[in-house]
């Protein structure tokens, strides 16, 4: 009897000790740092990796919009206090055989046609070193300052 009751204690001793290294060994392989993202008691350290995370991202993205700020402010600065005396002005495309019309006024936008050289039109407005024309037959578009020749 005594020998039973020992046994007993033993094997109670030894299953409680087998669930707490089974449980501990799932708590360290599911991260490392105790406790589950699902469970609402999880380690100091795993939240505090969570917030950290979340807070590098939030810098990088701040950091983004703090650079498109300066060069909107840039470009804001460099259009402030100028104002566009040729509008209304006639210029004869020159340059090249044909010159590219632009839906914008930069390379990247796409070609709306060309001009040939010797095309007078009349210019509508201007955005950095591109000009929006009109042409005779009421065509606008952008061609860039470099091959138009303003008439005073």
């Amino acid at each position: 009897m005594k020998n039973s009751k020992t046994l007993a204690y033993v094997l109670v001793f030894l299953f409680i000790l087998f669930g707490f290294i089974a449980g501990g060994m799932e708590a360290e392989a599911v991260d490392g740092k105790g406790g589950l993202r699902e469970d609402p008691l999880v380690t100091k350290s795993y939240v505090t990796a969570a917030v950290e995370e979340k807070f590098r991202s939030l810098e990088t993205e701040l950091e983004r919009i703090r650079e498109t700020v300066d060069r909107l402010q840039k470009s804001a600065a460099e259009l402030k206090g100028t104002s566009f005396m040729e509008a209304g002005k006639t210029a004869v495309v020159e340059g090249q055989s044909q010159v590219a019309l632009k839906n914008g006024p930069d390379e990247v936008f796409s070609q709306k046609g060309t001009l040939p050289k010797g095309t007078k039109v009349t210019i509508i407005d201007k955005s950095s070193d591109w000009y929006q024309i009109k042409t005779p037959s009421g065509l606008k578009g952008w061609v860039k300052g470099d091959f138009l020749k303003i008439s005073n």
